[in-house]
């Protein structure tokens, strides 16, 4: 488990959504701003297998 910021969660679902065609709400871009982080702090490395589940769709919030 990690922290990360809202404004690493809304890039993600803007990521997501712009490169992915992935229209995410904010707790599931929250998964992806975490696995971004676990990369950066070297606790998962290169070429492991991650499953990372989008349950909710961006329809159910207002994304900015």
């Amino acid at each position: 488990m990690v922290k990360v910021a809202d404004t690493d969660i809304l890039d993600w679902a803007g990521f997501l959504s712009e490169k992915e065609g992935i229209f995410a709400e904010p707790t599931s871009a929250a998964a992806f701003a975490g696995l971004a982080r676990l990369i950066r702090l070297g606790r998962l490395g290169v070429g492991a297998d991650v499953l990372v589940p989008v349950t909710g769709s961006g329809l159910k919030a207002a994304i900015a």
